[in-house]
């Protein structure tokens, strides 16, 4: 949020009150945007499905009309209908990933995310050849 600091008291009515009025909205749109194309522009809301067998938690996008990005990162929401057990695995779009906690090399524990809680999680993608690599 460091885009605020470039805002400047002024007072209303002076002669270029409405001049940096304009150049502050202006300055938010485009702060705005940045955060957006960021985040990936939006999260992608899934199904979710237990694989008990492979121990796998299958995520299916349930808006077939938005865009997934082939990297990057990638934000996904939805609600399990099984417990997250250490081990498990998460397949979003085709792809087995590793979960592992933000900025770390540690694996997710036991009861990470519980069955019927809105979960969110960031997939993070590399594109390589043409497909997606495992999450980095």
């Amino acid at each position: 949020m460091g885009f605020l600091k470039k805002f400047v008291a002024l007072v209303k009515g002076t002669p270029d009150w409405h001049e940096k009025y304009n150049q502050d909205v202006g300055a938010l749109y485009e702060a705005l945007n940045d955060m957006e194309s960021e985040a990936g522009r939006s999260i992608i809301p899934c199904s979710a499905v237990y694989d008990a067998t492979n121990k796998i938690h299958v995520l299916t996008p349930t808006n077939s009309s938005q865009t997934i990005p082939a990297s990057g990162m990638i934000p996904v929401t939805f609600i399990p209908n099984a417990d997250f057990h250490a081990g498990d695995k998460l397949r979003f779009n085709g792809q087995d990933c590793g979960a592992v906690y933000s900025n770390t090399d540690l694996a997710v524990a036991d009861g990470a995310f519980r069955t019927g809680f809105v979960t969110s999680v960031v997939f993070q993608f590399v594109e390589a050849g043409g497909g997606l690599t495992e999450a980095i």
